[in-house]
């Protein structure tokens, strides 16, 4: 997902008018909290981690350089996800997880039809704290290994096992589920 931002709405914004931040406030909020929500899961958590990133946005936002209509959105989402990533720091909730034997579930074929995306993101807050923020940050942000060992200062292969053991535990609940899925 991407918002749009033209130069116009920056300048303004940049200049602080009320009226525009409040704009952006009111357009990206409901996606950052649900990024929030992602890495941080309880919802408190979440919306603070929120405001602090829009006091970063807005204070920052003179730093901000333009270069298309969806710049700005990533610049803020950067944002958005680091300021969860420092929450999950600060509170020493990432840790890499051990490993735990589960069976390997059999799975239909049509499992993502029939999933809400909404149950699928619950799922995913379910994961422990290392598998859902590595999780997160591969799958849904795009970060490669690399980028991921150097954000929250683990090793590449540390990344690649907790991406790992995160969909061998996200399919360890889904095999759990009412879709249908066999659990035998």
């Amino acid at each position: 997902m991407s918002i749009q931002f033209d130069l116009e709405f920056i300048a303004q914004l940049k200049a602080g008018n009320v009226a525009v931040q409040k704009k952006l406030f009111e357009t990206c909020y409901p996606v950052f909290i649900r990024i929030c929500q992602r890495y941080l899961v309880r919802i408190d958590e979440a919306e603070d981690c929120v405001m602090r990133s829009f006091l970063k946005i807005y204070n920052h936002i003179n730093a901000f350089r333009y270069s298309d209509n969806n710049s700005l959105y990533y610049w803020m989402k950067k944002i958005v996800v680091n300021e969860a990533l420092m929450q999950i720091r600060k509170k020493q909730l990432f840790g890499p997880m051990p490993a735990v034997e589960m069976e390997e579930p059999a799975f239909e074929t049509d499992i993502i039809e029939r999933i809400d995306t909404k149950h699928l993101l619950y799922l995913i807050t379910q994961l422990p704290n290392g598998y859902r923020t590595v999780f997160n940050l591969f799958v849904i942000e795009g970060y490669t290994h690399k980028e991921i060992a150097k954000l929250l200062n683990i090793t590449e292969n540390t990344s690649k096992s907790q991406l790992s053991k995160a969909k061998q535990h996200l399919k360890y609940l889904l095999s759990h589920e009412k879709y249908g899925y066999k659990t035998n």
